[in-house]
């Protein structure tokens, strides 16, 4: 089974979902709704999982905006 080819098609949307999460955890921090250990917990967890499968899917820009963060 190829990965890159089974699920590449879905990473966009799989992106999309994780740039949503990110979204909310860096509000959360700017509004100090959440702990701020938390908060950048969270959005350090969303970064690395889109730098990761960015990665595995051949979406090197992503894993490039993803080190840099």
């Amino acid at each position: 089974m190829n990965i890159k080819t089974n699920f590449g098609a879905q990473y966009p949307e799989w992106l999309a979902d994780d740039l949503r999460k990110l979204e909310d955890a860096f509000a959360e921090m700017i509004d100090g709704i959440a702990a701020d250990h938390h908060a950048v917990e969270a959005c350090r967890d969303c970064v690395h999982e889109m730098r990761g499968m960015g990665g595995m899917f051949g979406y090197d820009l992503i894993t490039s905006i993803g080190d840099q963060m």
